[in-house]
């Protein structure tokens, strides 16, 4: 049952429109250092864009990550540059946990 809810996890990938009136960079940030294991850290990515300058840093579809346990991650952009696609993941705390505690069988690594 435990194995199954690797399974489970959503993953939703669709785009946000976003003005862009120059060159801008996206990117993933997130926090590293907090305490209580990998998904604490994981629940605090956000797809951001900001000018090539560094000016205008924004945080795109901020309203995904509302809800617990969600977060955005920046995919790229669409091929004519006019939209940010942007991965939302959601996982819930029991498949986080046993993931904190999973490792493979040693004949698997080969």
């Amino acid at each position: 049952m435990v194995y199954l809810r690797i399974f489970l996890v959503v993953l939703f990938f669709t785009s946000c429109n976003v003005e862009r009136p120059g060159p801008f960079i996206g990117y993933t940030e997130m926090q590293t250092n907090l305490p209580g294991g990998r998904q604490v850290n994981i629940n605090t990515m956000q797809a951001v864009m900001t000018g090539i300058d560094g000016q205008g840093h924004q945080l795109l579809a901020r309203e995904w990550t509302m809800e617990p346990n969600t977060y955005t991650q920046f995919a790229g952009w669409s091929p004519d540059g006019n939209t940010a696609i942007i991965n939302k993941g959601w996982k819930s705390p029991e498949n986080a946990l046993w993931e904190e505690n999973f490792t493979l069988p040693p004949q698997t690594l080969t």
